[in-house]
């Protein structure tokens, strides 16, 4: 029997991709900023390296919100990885930087979810094609175990649980 796929959420295409999938460690960095801890584009773009920080055994961002609001943020323990992985040696500036060495800004970042979302493209379309087999498998075993008498619609016989 097959069943419905659980609706889409950020935290399950968070969960979608992983380290080997999305790319230099600095996208997957970007990436888990953004869709797991939920940072807008200019914040995560305006950390430093020297913001990080350990609070009671977890790691933290200082971050820059709207309106100048300055406020510590807890870091998922995948993000902290991922950061860790595109900081790598250096020990002060911004947290991205480009191919030669300038602070990311909002349109490299764009570039960056853009490239990151053609590449996870193929799961959407998997996940599409996956209900809508199942929709198919769903109509096709009904059928086969009801009898609808001549005349009838066959659909208006059939309630498989998807819509």
């Amino acid at each position: 029997m097959s069943r419905t796929p659980p609706p889409w959420t950020a935290t399950s295409s968070a969960r979608s991709w992983s380290p080997p999938d999305s790319g230099p460690p600095t996208e997957h960095a970007l990436i888990s900023l953004l869709a797991i801890n939920g940072l807008r584009v200019s914040e995560a773009t305006g950390a430093d390296i020297e913001q990080l920080g350990l609070e009671r055994g977890h790691r933290t961002l200082v971050i820059t919100r709207k309106g100048s609001k300055v406020v510590t943020i807890p870091l998922a323990p995948r993000t902290a990885r991922a950061i860790e992985l595109a900081v790598g040696e250096r020990a002060e500036g911004p947290l991205f930087v480009t191919v030669d060495g300038r602070r990311l800004d909002r349109h490299g970042a764009a570039r960056i979810v853009r490239r990151v979302s053609h590449r996870s493209a193929n799961i959407f379309r998997g996940l599409a094609m996956w209900r809508r087999r199942a929709r198919e498998r769903c109509v096709h075993q009904e059928l086969e175990r009801t009898r609808v008498p001549d005349g009838a619609d066959p659909l208006e016989a059939i309630d498989c649980g998807t819509t």
